[in-house]
């Protein structure tokens, strides 16, 4: 997971648009508060909150909801790598 956060991190720096920075800063922030509360959880530093580990639960509106983020960032990476190929 931390590899997964800091390529998120890296994404969301490469990007030109404040409204791109801002939406991957939001995508990277939820997947970041899912993955350390669910491990303070299991860790039992906080209590039991039902929040599920992403790519790891079996309930399927959260994992469809996680995909739909992937797609939204992956999206906007290609159209700021399209964006800067045109610039040059």
């Amino acid at each position: 997971f931390m590899f997964f956060l800091f390529r998120l991190y890296d994404l969301t720096q490469l990007t030109m648009f404040r409204y791109s920075k801002g939406v991957l800063t939001g995508i990277s922030s939820y997947f970041f508060y899912h993955i350390a509360i669910n491990i303070a959880t299991n860790l039992g530093l906080f209590p039991v909150t039902g929040l599920p580990l992403p790519f790891m639960s079996f309930g399927g509106s959260h994992l469809i909801v996680e995909f739909l983020l992937l797609g939204i960032l992956f999206s906007i990476v290609r159209r700021e790598s399209e964006s800067r190929l045109t610039q040059i």
